[in-house]
């Protein structure tokens, strides 16, 4: 099976749909009616998506996403399809092992996006560990009614100007030894980090705010971190990239209690962290 998207869902009219909408996109998507059939499906070849619905008769969505999990080690993205975006809902699907969510009847421009995010991101192969965290900091962070505490006002913004002040968007094309990039990397991973502990939601974004900050790097270094991110749970284990981590936390934390104010101290690429 060479596909983009493998839809796994038992209602015939959805299928019909996606299959339809999508292709008119060149999107090209084979479906199954059950989690026992997609998973036969997987058999026939890995797509670069799955798409899951979440309620299923006898193998739910959640089973099945665990049962792919298990079977295959290979990063491609699962996609869910779910009637709510209750915070149970989400965690549930999160913990089995998908990367991203969508709520159904959501316009299709939405979906098309999320979609052609997942097909094209260099950040296919970001470890589920980093966005499980994310997950969980923001859950803690989350009321009763599921709506966000407190929430950055411009993501995008923050994360360019944080970057811009601390000279990482300086970070150009002289960078060349791959420590410095894995400690730009634990940097950015820092200030992301901050940014998704602010509810469910913004850790769902976890991939967009990523792409955002890498976008602001030197072609160069947007290329050697994006070859970097399979490997940064081994990299957090190394004392300077785990530093660059908190100090990029540290910044985070500093611009949302100062404002636009805070100045970063700036950060030494050309050795180490300090």
């Amino acid at each position: 099976m060479t596909t983009d998207i493998l839809l796994i869902d038992d209602d015939p009219l959805v299928r019909k749909l996606y299959e339809t909408a999508l292709g008119a996109h060149q999107i090209s998507v084979a479906t199954a009616a059950s989690g026992a059939e997609g998973l036969e499906r997987l058999k026939q070849g890995l797509p670069k998506l799955v798409m899951l619905d979440v309620m299923m008769p006898q193998m739910d969505g959640v089973e099945t996403c665990r049962r792919i999990r298990e079977t295959y080690s290979e990063p491609f993205p699962i996609m869910f399809l779910t009637a709510t975006d209750a915070p149970s809902v989400v965690r549930n699907v999160i913990e089995a092992g998908g990367d991203d969510f969508v709520v159904k009847g959501s316009p299709l421009s939405d979906v098309l996006t999320r979609i052609r995010f997942w097909l094209s991101t260099p950040l296919r192969g970001l470890p589920r560990s980093v966005r499980r965290s994310a997950l969980i900091d923001g859950e803690r962070d989350t009321g009763p009614d599921g709506k966000p505490r407190s929430a950055p006002s411009n993501a995008e913004a923050f994360i360019a100007g944080v970057m811009a002040k601390s000279g990482v968007a300086k970070a150009g094309a002289e960078i060349r030894d791959p420590q410095v990039h894995a400690q730009i990397l634990g940097y950015l991973i820092g200030l992301v980090n901050h940014l998704t502990g602010r509810g469910l939601r913004q850790a769902l974004m976890f991939p967009d705010r990523f792409s955002a900050a890498l976008a602001s790097l030197a072609p160069e270094t947007q290329t050697a971190a994006a070859d970097l991110l399979p490997k940064i749970d081994t990299l957090l284990e190394t004392a300077k990239v785990a530093h660059a981590v908190k100090r990029g936390h540290s910044d985070a934390e500093a611009w949302d209690r100062d404002g636009p104010d805070f100045a970063p101290e700036g950060l030494n690429f050309s050795s180490s962290i300090d």
